[in-house]
Parts: C-alpha cells; structure tokens; sequence
C-alpha cells in the first residue's frame, strides 16, 4: 500500500509540471509568431517607403491650351445661356509609373469678386468627358469638349456683371476638374480622386462681340482626394 500511495503522489506531481512545460510551449511559440509577424510587417512597410522614394509618385496635370465662350442674350434678365469649348493638355509627369483614366468631369463656376470670401461660388454648367486614354511615362495628351448652359437661372445681378464684364473686354469664368485615375496595379492597386482648378480663366471680348477667347494657362492641382472621400463616407 505504501508504494503504491507513494506512486501516485509522483504521478501527480508529475502532472502539473508537464501542463506548465506545455503552456510554457505554447506561449514561447505565440511569442515568436509575433515576433515574426512584426518583422514581416516591418520589412514591408519599409520596402514600400523605399520604392516610393525610388518611383517618385507625382499626380497628374491639367493645364488649359485653349478656349472660347459664346455668350447668347437671353429673353430674361436673370439667365444665363453659354457654350464653352475648350481644349485640355493632360500630362503624366512621372518617370515610372503609367496613368489610367477611368472618370473624368467638367464644370463650369462664375464668381467675378474672388476677393469675397462670402460670396459662393455659381455652378453654370458640368459635363461627364470622356477620359483620356492611358498615359505613358512622360507623355501627354489633348482633351477637347464642349460644355453648354442653357437658360441657367443666376439671378438679376450676376447677368448683369456677365453683361457688363463683357461690354469692357473681359470676363472670368473657373473650370473644374475631376478625374479618377489609377497607377498600374503592381504599384497602387485602388482608384484616386483627384481635383485641378483653371481659376481665373479670363476671356477677352473684342467691341460688339459675343464671342470671348481664352489664352492658355496653368491649373493648380490639389493632389489625391481619396482619403476625403472615404472619411466624408464614414
């Protein structure tokens, strides 16, 4: 009886040593699946700072090559009727990385006081486009698109500011851009909203002409607006 009793007290001494040894196993590979874990993801975050300080990622550009507006008298005061056309420059300033084009929108905005703040600006006219086609590393390529407004309602005011600005030469329309694009999916494999303003594009109005011709000119881009957009959808 005495050996026996003495067998099973060691038996179960025995026990709670292997499940602390088990556990010990256990947690000490838990420890180094972390550990590679956090490696891993170092190394990649770290490969991808590096490849974009080698790619140079740059957004792409617009500027205005050309345009004419055709301004037209309305029956009443308080409208607006225009067709703008207008010819677009896209560029793809990047020594890497191509651009592909999925969405692009026109929009036409007036607001002669740039200087008040208060004063919103007028949406005149807008117009989905067709995009341009892929763009190659350094190249570029031109945009040409008519956009109309058709008995627009701007109130009293604002059409005779129009009226009167082209009576002395000289009228200031802005044209907006935006465009969805994505660089090639080895690099970037979701979609970037981005946004260029032609502000002010000036139209100069020869005496008695309705029609107003705009010189060529800059649009200040305001680079990727992705991450707006998905916190204005959250």
């Amino acid at each position: 009886m005495g050996a026996a009793a003495d067998a099973s007290a060691a038996e179960e001494d025995k026990t709670p040593q292997a499940c602390q040894k088990m556990c010990m196993c256990i947690l000490f590979c838990l420890c180094l699946t972390i550990l590679v874990g956090v490696i891993w993801l170092f190394n990649l975050t770290v490969r991808h700072i590096l490849r974009d300080i080698e790619i140079n990622r740059v957004d792409p550009t617009f500027r205005l090559h050309s345009a004419t507006v055709s301004l037209l008298n309305n029956a009443s005061a308080s409208e607006f009727t225009a067709t703008w056309d207008v010819t677009l420059v896209a560029s793809n300033p990047n020594h890497k990385l191509d651009i592909y084009y999925d969405t692009l929108q026109a929009a036409i905005f007036y607001n002669a006081n740039r200087s008040d703040s208060y004063r919103p600006r007028v949406l005149l006219a807008t117009k989905p486009l067709q995009p341009p086609s892929a763009l190659r590393t350094r190249a570029e390529t031109t945009c040409s698109f008519r956009i109309e407004a058709a008995s627009a309602y701007i109130g009293d005011d604002m059409a005779k500011e129009i009226s009167e600005g082209r009576a002395r030469g000289m009228v200031r329309f802005e044209l907006t851009l935006l465009a969805m694009y994505k660089f090639p999916n080895w690099y970037w494999t979701y979609p970037k909203l981005f946004a260029a303003w032609c502000n002010p594009v000036e139209f100069g109005f020869s005496p008695d002409n309705w029609i107003g011709r705009a010189q060529s000119s800059a649009c200040e881009e305001n680079g990727d607006l992705s991450r707006l957009v998905l916190q204005i959808a959250r």
